[in-house]
């Protein structure tokens, strides 16, 4: 098919009249923002706060590691549970998790092993969250696939750097920025995914309108 802007604008039309479309993908640029806010602060947070620059390194791998590991658990999983079941679970034990860091933070009680343990559990949310939404977004995109990962990628990657960009201006000396920024980042893409899914939450399959769900097309 010959790429004209007709087509592309069709293109985009379909992308942007998706409910799971918008709502995934911004909760994509979220949680994408929440990563690089992450990378971005680490260096101003060993060097500030833990002053044990040279440590940094060895931390960071140690973290992304559970992303990894999560990941390869979601290439088992998600067959049998559904990219819903998990990558909204994932999200609800971020939230807890960067919830229970702010809390940490907010005290004064970080260490460098709370640090370490639970930005380690906030990353391996990242392995059970980004690819599953991602999915979700591009559920319905099938006739415009093309276009629709390039504007939805498009869109996560910047509104995923403005994000980071903002949460890195708040650093203050402490952990407490990145703590919250991500929190933050995690309870309006809870309210995105809500959206998403009409309000409901943790449901294998959302039926399109019009399609009976499983259980009722089971009953007759």
């Amino acid at each position: 098919m010959t790429l004209t802007a007709a087509h592309v604008v069709r293109a985009a039309s379909t992308v942007v009249a998706d409910r799971a479309s918008v709502w995934y993908t911004l909760s994509v640029a979220l949680m994408f923002g929440a990563i690089i806010g992450y990378v971005g602060m680490m260096p101003q947070i060993f060097a500030s706060v833990f002053h044990r620059p040279t440590l940094m390194p060895t931390v960071f791998a140690s973290c992304a590691a559970t992303m990894g590991v999560a990941s390869y658990f979601n290439s088992r999983v998600v067959e049998r549970f559904g990219m819903r079941i998990i990558s909204q679970v994932g999200l609800l034990i971020f939230i807890a998790a960067t919830g229970l860091h702010v809390l940490v933070a907010g005290l004064g009680a970080e260490t460098l092993w709370t640090f370490i343990v639970l930005q380690g559990a906030t990353m391996g949310c990242f392995g059970l969250i980004m690819a599953n939404f991602g999915a979700m977004a591009m559920e319905s995109m099938g006739p415009v696939a093309g276009i629709a990962a390039s504007l939805q990628g498009s869109a996560g990657t910047s509104g995923g750097a403005l994000i980071a960009a903002l949460m890195g201006q708040q650093f203050d000396g402490t952990t407490l920025p990145l703590a919250l920024g991500a929190l933050l980042c995690g309870l309006i893409s809870l309210g995105f995914v809500l959206f998403a899914e009409g309000g409901r939450l943790l449901r294998p399959h959302q039926p399109a309108p019009g399609e009976a769900s499983p259980a009722a097309s089971s009953m007759h």
